[in-house]
């Protein structure tokens, strides 16, 4: 069932927090091999730009009919009102638009415009407020700061402004030397009087709105006072009215535009019954006489409904930024939380729900008790600890995520800001530590639990040696008719089996002389220096930073768009649906795709040109499952020396059965990022997947357009793009051995098997 926030157009670009959350990323072409977010938002906003980005949402009610406190809905009607009139004063602005023809008064329009699209904080209030009355007093003031932007640095702009004003003096200095005779300037623009007069009620109106913002905090108040999260956080000394005062001010919101929309709907149902009954009663008549019917009978709809549901869904709008800046705010301290201190009792899968989920209120407008139950019960059943071994899938929600991190079982995650900006600082260094001391250390632990298999491994196939040479022996000896045949196949499996044994006691011998011994020294040097890395980046700042990361990649995973998670959970989740990605169902898809291209995750320990005789270590990378409600996975960094990999998917898709196709998409990318990673700086002439992969669209670039298109080449993408094309045609008839990639393009085919490689037990297909 939709909800109103779904009615309401989203705003594409919502400015983010002063705290860094979203912090802009330098732009990074593929030329310069572009992974991350950058290149994962950089892709995004080139796809957004070119397509419809919303899909039509019915418009219905928040599917909850009961009746919150009058006070709440007080504080409501009051800034419907003030809507309601900003809204006509635009309308009275529009009017100004149709016979300006001054500049000035031009650029105010634009002003007022923009601030009423904005809405400013009280202090940018106030100070338009200012500028404005000095402007009314003064008529002949200059007017050249109408047109300045909210956001421009002021310092920068007061210094134009004097550039500007000694240059017109300047010119009025040599038209007046020179004999000419200057406008008189002395009488006032009545026009921008009266458009300075709309601004000036336009703001005093946004103030009197600003000033209710503490106000709904408190007349919540009653709401909150058996909530578990706000009887926690007050515990804890954490602030969480705030955020349950908007939501049920946003609620409260809901239920006003819920009534405002029945209202129109049953007027539109009775003027077209009486329509109706008139086209029947008057039927017969215009048959013989001729006409078109009457008009709709019946009494007219109240013309201030419509304006207040209009005023209503824009206020509705105008308070989605401030709810989600209210919830991650939160979440950081929840986070904190969950990870520094055991928390007993029914807190530990509170938080957990409102990390996992969103979950910030057990009132039934805010979430439904049949959804209350089942979050609860997840949070409180479905808790598993980190586990560094080498056949796991690690599919972990953010509580589990954040906790790993705490106690360094996992990286933390990359701070692309922090590499580009910041390399050399004691910030990056300390990272760099941090991210040492844990990465190091989880190899080494998988590297000896890879051991572990080796041995196993080599002491069964010495087994199966033994005893295929006794048999050996036997056939030879024996007498009967097929023996030699049997026994020339079955030194033929001596020899592979020899080889095999050879292949594993080196692996074993590299990892135990080797690779852990480096690790496990990389890592005691790294745990050596993180006390005094700790004191310029500490736990609780790593923790906080992780919240903020977890915030980007919900925004991005749900298509630059930031709804407020509680009433995402309350509208979207379907336990039972397939468009709930939960761990289970990831972990299912992972594997069987795993199947279809078995080595994604190995690490090479012993290289060698044939794929079968390379010996490798499974390192699992990260799924991160975040509280988001959205059509695409990120790939957000590949393998490489201090991290295993991280990819992060939605909570909920946008639409049903979109999750393998949402996995074969990332884990292309990161098949790509990690081949790009291993091939280093000349990639395009490394012997990689990235470079074969490239030469075989180089050597498409002549063909005509049709063998392009239908060998899946599409020149206006980059290489990466296409890549996934190619490799979900793989991946999805990995079963029947890549056959539609077979038929497709036999080049980009030949390519993946030589460098990906086939499922176990499958040959390559071949032309006959």
């Amino acid at each position: 069932m939709g909800s109103i926030r779904d009615s309401l157009e989203p705003d594409a670009t919502i400015a983010e927090t002063a705290d860094g959350v979203g912090s802009p990323t330098p732009e990074i072409d593929e030329s310069s091999r572009a992974t991350g977010l950058a290149a994962a938002e950089e892709e995004l906003k080139a796809v957004l730009a070119e397509e419809e980005l919303e899909e039509e949402q019915e418009l219905t009610s928040p599917g909850w009919d009961g009746e919150l406190p009058e006070n709440v809905f007080k504080v409501v009607d009051a800034r419907i009102a003030i809507w309601d009139k900003l809204l006509a004063l635009d309308a009275h602005r529009h009017e100004f638009r149709r016979s300006a023809t001054s500049e000035q008064v031009l650029n105010e329009i634009a002003r007022q415009t923009r601030e009423l699209q904005r809405l400013p904080s009280g202090e940018s209030l106030k100070s338009s407020l200012e500028r404005i009355t000095q402007q009314l007093q003064s008529p002949n003031a200059a007017s050249v700061s109408q047109a300045k932007d909210e956001d421009e640095d002021e310092d920068k702009v007061d210094e134009d402004e004097e550039e500007e004003d000694t240059e017109q003096e300047d010119a009025e200095d040599e038209v007046e030397g020179d004999g000419a005779v200057v406008p008189d300037a002395t009488a006032p623009d009545p026009a921008l009087t009266r458009l300075l007069n709309v601004g000036l009620a336009q703001l005093k109106l946004l103030i009197a709105r600003e000033h209710t913002n503490a106000l709904i905090p408190k007349v919540a108040a009653e709401l909150c006072a058996d909530e578990p999260l706000a009887l926690l956080c007050r515990r804890h000394k954490v602030d969480a009215d705030t955020l349950l005062g908007w939501t049920f001010y946003a609620l409260g919101l809901e239920l006003r535009i819920a009534r405002y929309r029945r209202q129109e709907n049953e007027h539109r149902a009775s003027q077209a019954a009486a329509a109706d009954k008139a086209r029947r009663e008057t039927g017969a008549l215009r048959s013989i006489f001729g006409g078109k019917g009457g008009k709709d009978d019946g009494p007219a709809l109240d013309p201030s409904i419509p304006r207040l549901r209009q005023a209503a869904e824009r206020e509705y709008k105008a308070i989605e930024r401030h709810l989600a800046n209210a919830y991650w705010q939160l979440y950081e301290e929840l986070a904190w939380l969950l990870a520094s201190e055991p928390l007993g009792g029914e807190d530990g899968p509170r938080v957990r729900a409102f990390l996992r989920y969103g979950l910030v209120s057990i009132h039934p407008g805010v979430l439904p008790p049949a959804k209350l139950e089942f979050v609860i019960d997840d949070c409180t059943r479905n808790v598993v600890p980190w586990q560094n071994t080498v056949n796991v899938i690690h599919a972990v929600y953010p509580d589990e995520y954040v906790q790993a991190v705490f106690a360094r079982q996992t990286t933390p995650s990359p701070d692309e800001d922090l590499d580009l900006n910041g390399r050399g600082t004691p910030q990056w260094k300390a990272d760099r530590l941090w991210r040492l001391s844990v990465i190091n250390r989880v190899r080494a632990e998988l590297f000896l639990a890879e051991c572990e298999r080796l041995k196993g491994e080599i002491a069964r196939l010495d087994q199966k040696r033994a005893e295929d040479e006794q048999t050996l022996e036997a056939l030879r000896q024996s007498s009967k008719r097929n023996a030699k045949r049997k026994a020339e196949a079955l030194d033929k499996e001596l020899v592979g089996t020899r080889s095999q044994i050879g292949r594993c006691s080196k692996t074993l011998e590299k990892l135990l002389a080797k690779a852990v011994p480096e690790l496990k020294q990389q890592a005691a040097i790294a745990e050596s220096k993180l006390p005094v890395a700790q004191q310029v980046l500490s736990p609780e700042q790593i923790i906080r930073r992780e919240a903020r990361f977890i915030r980007r990649l919900a925004r991005l995973t749900a298509r630059l768009k930031e709804p407020y998670p509680a009433f995402v959970l309350r509208d979207r989740l379907e336990p039972e649906r397939s468009d709930h990605h939960h761990r289970a169902a990831v972990q299912e898809a992972v594997a069987q795709l795993e199947k279809a291209d078995p080595r994604i995750f190995h690490q090479t320990v012993v290289p060698n040109k044939d794929l079968d005789k390379r010996s490798s270590v499974r390192t699992p990378a990260t799924f991160l499952i975040v509280p988001a409600r959205g059509q695409m996975g990120i790939s957000i960094n590949p393998r490489r020396n201090n991290d295993l990999g991280r990819l992060v998917l939605p909570l909920m898709g946008q639409r049903q059965n979109m999750l393998e196709r949402m996995l074969v998409d990332i884990l292309a990318d990161f098949r790509w990022d990690c081949s790009m990673e291993e091939a280093g700086i000349d990639w395009i002439t490394a012997d990689a997947l990235c470079s074969a992969y490239a030469t075989v669209r180089w050597n498409y670039r002549n063909r005509g357009e049709q063998i392009q298109k239908k060998a899946g080449f599409d020149k206006k993408t980059k290489d990466r793009q296409n890549w996934r094309v190619h490799y979900r045609l793989f991946v999805t008839s990995a079963e029947d051995r890549g056959r539609k990639l077979f038929n497709k393009c036999l080049d980009a085919y030949n390519c993946i098997v030589q460098y990906v490689g086939m499922p176990e037990g499958m040959e390559p297909l071949k032309r006959e």
